[in-house]
């Protein structure tokens, strides 16, 4: 018979699984609230407002209505295509600014990198230097020894 008694990662988890529901509720909630509920009621108040304006006036009027809009919607589609095209001018131009400095600048990167490298293994070789000298100065006096201790046989 299993036991009723839980571990209590177990406990936890159960918390937790609860709380994330709780919070993806809360989401939908909040999600309806701030932006579909203001959309609705714009939409709905923007609609009886067009209503309210075609039923209330005669034809005339309304194809004055009609082309203002008309042309007030050409005109922003004008700036945003004039905003679109003054930035792709902006992008060729710096490309192509960008494109005789890059060799020159990739030049520098090169020869700042190369002098790094040459900094770094001047370094290198200045902390190394005594330790090859001993190694050296150790083998040297190893053959030394030999050609003692041996006479000059190996």
């Amino acid at each position: 018979m299993p036991s009723s008694r839980r571990w209590p990662w177990e406990v936890q988890k159960v918390h937790a699984h609860r709380r994330e529901k709780q919070a993806q509720q809360d989401h939908r909630l909040r999600r309806w609230l701030t932006i579909f509920l203001p959309m609705g009621l714009g939409s709905v108040v923007v609609l009886l407002l067009m209503v309210w304006l075609v039923r209330g006036v005669d034809a005339s009027v309304q194809s004055q209505a009609a082309s203002v809009v008309i042309i007030f919607l050409s005109l922003g589609c004008l700036l945003t295509g004039l905003v679109i095209f003054v930035v792709l001018l902006a992008l060729i131009a710096g490309t192509h600014r960008l494109y005789d400095e890059v060799p020159s600048l990739a030049r520098r990167l090169l020869n700042s990198l190369y002098a790094a490298r040459r900094t770094l293994e001047t370094i290198g070789n200045k902390a190394t230097k005594p330790v090859v000298r001993w190694q050296v100065a150790r083998a040297a006096m190893g053959v030394l020894w030999k050609k003692l201790r041996f006479g000059g046989r190996s």
